[in-house]
């Protein structure tokens, strides 16, 4: 299954936000989207979601138009994690993830043991289970990360859109996001697309053998879309973010293969 973004274009006013994107995600590939603030990443994933829905150009999910999809019809394909949280009431964690089942409940349903027993093995399989009986309100930022990933996936959805979900997080618990979205990536065959300030985060995902593409915005234009290294080269990143960096290459504990590390080194006062 493929979902296509094809010519988009989204104005605020007279401010043209995304001008003229086009590219693809299938399943089991991560698309990382990077951009310095304001280059549109986040307009495009509420695009695609369906939050915003007065673009220009065609959102498909295998040639059907997202926008003539019913609310209930679009969730069953897209699940959207936001980077603001809207859960504002005293949940359970479980019942924040059970949350991701409404897309499959009528009006006057509830949920039944079906649903309670994938909320459950979602958990598990996140390795979070011992948060279930937690206040959603209680937990850190990491574990609020994962439990809102954990809704996407009771979702059921197959594409998910992750808007910078490390944002705001201790290097402990980014850490624990990404190794989950890595593993969560290795073991099924949703497709993501993860906005982060990041470019790092490429590179790690391609590293641990998530088949990963990096696109790279610059005032709501892609400047350049391909493999992380491809990509990510201290030409690009100085055109895009106005910083002189210098990219390492070392072998972690464990690893197959040499990780790139983008290191910044000067802004462009210094350049």
């Amino acid at each position: 299954m493929t979902l296509s973004i094809k010519n988009l274009c989204f104005q605020y006013g007279k401010q043209t936000i995304l001008n003229d994107v086009s590219t693809t995600l299938k399943q089991g590939e991560l698309v990382c989207l990077l951009g310095p603030n304001g280059s549109g990443k986040t307009t495009m994933l509420n695009c695609i979601s369906g939050f915003e829905d007065d673009f220009d150009g065609y959102i498909e999910i295998e040639g059907i138009p997202v926008s003539k999809m019913r609310d209930t019809e679009r969730a069953r394909r897209i699940a959207y994690m936001p980077q603001k949280d809207e859960v504002n009431f005293p949940f359970a964690a479980r019942e924040v993830v059970l949350m991701g089942r409404t897309p499959y409940l009528g009006r006057f349903d509830v949920p039944g043991d079906k649903d309670h027993a994938l909320v459950l093995a979602v958990l598990e399989a996140l390795d979070i289970q011992h948060l279930a009986d937690q206040m959603y309100h209680t937990l850190s930022g990491g574990e609020k990360q994962l439990v809102r990933i954990a809704r996407g996936l009771v979702q059921g959805a197959v594409f998910q859109l992750l808007d910078e979900p490390t944002a705001s997080l201790d290097l402990k618990n980014e850490m624990m996001v990404l190794e989950h979205i890595s593993d969560m990536m290795l073991s099924s065959s949703h497709g993501i697309v993860m906005s982060t300030h990041d470019p790092n985060h490429a590179f790690y995902f391609a590293q641990r053998g998530v088949k990963t593409r990096a696109v790279l915005l610059e005032a709501g234009a892609v400047v350049s879309e391909g493999a992380p290294e491809a990509v990510l080269t201290v030409d690009n990143i100085r055109r895009v973010y106005r910083l002189g960096t210098q990219i390492l290459s070392f072998t972690a504990d464990g690893a197959v293969k040499p990780q790139s590390h983008i290191v910044p080194i000067r802004t462009e006062r210094g350049i």
